[in-house]
């Protein structure tokens, strides 16, 4: 093998245990001497190998689409919850209230129906899009003051606390029962 066919490293180190020890010795002290500059060429290396990453996965779901709705459906299929609650999660970053939400804390609560009508929540449709809003809207999001309920609840609801809501809701019936009579 010619001497131009191989690099430096697989010429002088690599066959070289001495020289390869030496050489990581050299490594740690300047690592120790300079941390800072070590963790800027560690954290550079590192965003390197992760824009790899991203550029590979991002080419990936670009040629196989249908494969990525898939795998987003089997995801929703198994635990529903889960973009509710990271939604759930910004509203509490954004409004500084109290999260304290956890997955097993949904799969506990879920059951796939309305906590206070009953009806299912269906895909594609607004109106029953399913939400974790607080029950008191001024207790932020725990386990006590939130439930799944269809949005269409919820928009009504607005900033109303529950017995306003219900109040409401029965005022809206007798009327509309009252005008059927008439």
């Amino acid at each position: 093998m010619d001497r131009f066919e191989t690099s430096y490293y697989e010429r002088k180190v690599k066959n070289d245990p001495a020289r390869r020890t030496r050489m990581a010795a050299q490594s740690r002290q300047w690592a120790q001497k300079n941390p800072s500059k070590r963790a800027l060429t560690t954290r550079k290396s590192r965003q390197k190998s992760y824009d790899r990453y991203l550029t590979k996965l991002y080419e990936w779901r670009e040629r196989n689409p249908d494969r990525v709705k898939e795998i987003k459906a089997k995801a929703i299929a198994r635990r529903p919850w889960c973009t509710m609650l990271s939604h759930a999660k910004y509203r509490s970053k954004r409004d500084r209230a109290v999260y304290t939400l956890t997955h097993e804390w949904a799969q506990q609560v879920w059951t796939g129906r309305c906590a206070i009508t009953g009806f299912p929540f269906s895909k594609g449709t607004r109106r029953a899009h399913p939400l974790s809003p607080s029950i008191d809207p001024t207790k932020g999001y725990t386990p006590s003051n939130c439930r799944f309920i269809l949005n269409c609840i919820n928009l009504f609801k607005g900033n109303m606390h529950e017995e306003q809501m219900l109040a409401t809701a029965r005022a809206i019936a007798d009327w509309s029962r009252q005008e059927k009579r008439s």
